[in-house]
């Protein structure tokens, strides 16, 4: 079957290459070693910013019946409250569930990449994997299972399902679900399909050479009824559930106004949205240094070392991935960190084949000068482990937004009663967060404010405000939470900070509990 033989590097005589020396052994232990302790600390580091925002709409699908975009304002796509809401429904709303589970994805990840990486080599299948993952974890909680990063594993996982199966359009029936449902978290997704098609053409011309190209028509109607598969049920769910609507309006209306604002939260025109992607393309990433190495990596795989035809065709599977993960950061156009982990995947995965041995003993000297610019590269750039260091080191873990949410949830859980219900304002600041631990359901539909102070000129900007004060007015809400630290503001023209309707309904209807530099408590006044 197409793709499950090994490469076995040869020398110019055609006998093995001796195995690697034991110092290369025993960096790749001390590596594996490496992430196996980041691994084991960050399951008792805290969840912050967008994991705590959506584990927050999470637990309330699950214990409150809430669905996503009929009952709640998301700006994410419908696999991102779906998958939050499946890790508390699996093992609940903590920060051990959360991080749990994302070690648990950060081991299946790394066992696909494995076994993808597996036909250059033990040594090489084994760094690629690692790097990312020492890069990942290494980072800290802001990235922790990001979007960017979930999506990645069942187009991955099917790719790697793949090379199991015979028929065309079984095989392309299970790429085309995977790259679907990485779609659903992030729509420019559904590219993945295009690289992981192509290998597997490849793989077939390779098993039965001069097949007329028609003979792969299986194949791609797989990946199109595979994909279309996922779109379907994604939009039986729902219209079950009475959200379709809304969630058509979301991406027909509001997602266009917030697909505009750049990294600093600043709306743009089109011909500076071009500018700014120009100028992020230019950066490659925010660690130039992998990209030097991966292209060294590819380099020594295409001139120096000699790969079976699995591995050449692997390696074109790589470089697809590496396309694709560049269009993914391109497309945001924000240039935030976590959009760049596609391309820290690759990158460090074509890094690794700097280990690859060269064709003959001629070229050691130039292949030991590979794998020590690796490992320069790898200490250069991969992230000083500064949550991990605190675990380690007895400090315990940081508290999110300088413990403002704790201080906020702990208020709340003294003076609140049964039935009572919060509303936050707030983006990423720990408001949410605070009325997760409380365990208080939101009051409106929306757990964030940017979308009311952008955008100010757009018809439905004086609407969405009075939509959200009369609701808020409606609910009775016993508390509002206003951060006022870390909170995140967009910028520039067309933007606003006043929301003088909302300040009119606290000072009226409202009075200050608790007042904290960092933020603010309203609790409704006992006349009302």
């Amino acid at each position: 079957m197409p793709g499950t033989e090994q490469a076995v590097p040869m020398d110019s005589g055609g006998s093995p290459i001796a195995a690697p020396p034991r110092l290369r052994r025993a960096a790749v232990a001390a590596l594996g070693a490496y992430v196996a302790v980041l691994a084991a600390t960050s399951l008792f580091w805290r969840f912050t910013q967008d994991a705590a925002m959506q584990l927050y709409l999470g637990w309330l699908y699950v214990e409150h019946g809430y669905v996503p975009y009929r009952d709640t304002f998301e700006t994410s796509m419908p696999g991102a409250p779906l998958m939050h809401a499946l890790i508390v429904a699996v093992l609940g709303a903590s920060d051990m569930a959360f991080r749990v589970w994302d070690v648990a994805w950060v081991v299946a990840f790394l066992a696909v990449m494995w076994r993808l990486m597996r036909p250059f080599g033990r040594d090489v299948a084994l760094v690629g994997p690692l790097l990312f993952a020492a890069h990942y974890l290494g980072t800290g909680p802001p990235i922790s299972f990001q979007r960017d990063f979930f999506l990645l594993l069942p187009p991955m996982a099917a790719a790697l399902a793949a090379t199991h199966l015979r028929g065309g359009f079984a095989r392309g029936f299970l790429i085309g679900a995977g790259a679907g449902m990485a779609a659903t978290v992030k729509p420019q997704a559904a590219l993945l399909a295009l690289p992981i098609a192509a290998w597997q053409i490849a793989e077939d011309r390779a098993a039965r050479p001069g097949a007329p190209w028609r003979a792969h028509a299986p194949l791609v109607l797989g990946i199109l009824l595979g994909g279309a598969s996922v779109g379907a049920v994604t939009a039986a769910f729902l219209a079950w559930n009475g959200a379709l609507g809304t969630f058509l309006d979301f991406s027909t209306g509001y997602m266009k106004l917030y697909a505009h604002l750049d990294g600093s939260l600043r709306p743009v025109s089109a011909g500076e949205r071009l500018l700014n992607i120009a100028k992020g393309a230019r950066n490659l990433s925010d660690k130039p240094l992998w990209f030097a190495a991966a292209l060294l990596g590819v380099y020594r795989a295409v001139y120096r070392a000699e790969l079976d035809g699995v591995a050449r065709r692997r390696l074109l599977l790589f470089l697809g991935l590496a396309a694709y993960a560049f269009i993914h950061v391109l497309f945001q156009a924000k240039f935030w960190i976590y959009h760049w982990l596609p391309w820290m995947v690759v990158v460090t995965a074509l890094s690794a084949l700097c280990l690859l041995p060269g064709k003959d003993s001629t070229g050691r000297g130039e292949g030991r000068f590979a794998a020590l610019a690796l490992l320069v590269v790898a200490l250069l750039s991969l992230p000083v482990p500064n949550e991990s260091i605190r675990i380690a080191t007895g400090r315990g873990p940081t508290p999110p937004k300088h413990g403002s949410p704790d201080r906020i949830a702990a208020w709340l859980a003294q003076h609140s009663r049964p039935g009572d219900v919060a509303q936050c304002i707030d983006l990423i600041g720990g408001g949410a967060h605070a009325l997760l631990i409380a365990r208080l359901p939101l009051a409106t539909e929306f757990a964030t404010d940017l979308q009311f102070h952008h955008d100010v000129d757009d018809p439905e900007f004086a609407p969405r405000r009075r939509h959200f004060v009369e609701r808020l007015a409606a609910s009775r809400a016993r508390f509002v939470v206003e951060i006022i630290d870390h909170r995140m503001w967009p910028t520039g023209p067309n933007t606003t900070r006043e929301f003088p309707e909302l300040r009119a309904l606290l000072e009226r209807d409202y009075r200050v509990a608790v007042e904290d530099p960092a933020f603010l408590i309203w609790e409704r006044s006992a006349t009302e």
